[in-house]
């Protein structure tokens, strides 16, 4: 892994979900490169949440 890639991996879920933001709101505008980017963001974003969700104990 490159240091690159350790710092986005560092990231928070709301800082990627930031970003997401960010990266969505260049694609409305039509900037057809970055609607991957923020595709890959979202989705990750998603993944933590539902490992988060998975490791946090039931409620009784």
């Amino acid at each position: 892994m490159e240091d690159g890639d350790l710092r986005l991996a560092r990231l928070s879920i709301g800082d990627l979900n930031q970003l997401a933001l960010t990266w969505r709101l260049r694609a409305l505008r039509g900037d057809k490169t970055v609607f991957a980017i923020a595709m890959a963001l979202e989705s990750v974003v998603q993944l933590r949440r539902d490992a988060a969700r998975l490791q946090s104990p039931a409620p009784r």
